[in-house]
């Protein structure tokens, strides 16, 4: 009797070692599944960006005030700015020379 009583208690706990083994490895899928969905919602998205260059920004323009300029024309992901000195100006020649050299 008490051999069937231990057999009995060692497959309760090998079925219960299973069964959180499954409902472990059916976790893991359901997660795999959901970012799964999420990169490919992103990728769809991706395929919908642009890049729009601005050529001339106000000195002391800061990327929180520019967000909130460009907001009310559409959503936006990543704003850069250059670093204010990295700035080119044109440099005129003093001998009436039509060409332009850049300073930088």
């Amino acid at each position: 009797m008490q051999s069937e009583e231990s057999h009995e208690l060692t497959n309760g706990i090998s079925e219960e070692k299973e069964s959180k083994e499954t409902m472990k490895s059916q976790k893991a899928d359901r997660r795999k599944k959901k970012l799964k969905d999420k990169l490919l919602k992103e990728a769809s998205k991706a395929d919908n960006r642009g890049v729009c260059y601005l050529s001339r920004i106000p000195p002391h323009m800061d990327h929180v005030r520019l967000r909130h300029i460009l907001a009310q024309y559409g959503e936006l992901g990543r704003i850069y700015l250059a670093p204010e000195g990295e700035v080119f100006y044109p440099i005129e020649s003093s001998f009436n020379v039509k060409s332009t050299s850049w300073s930088y």
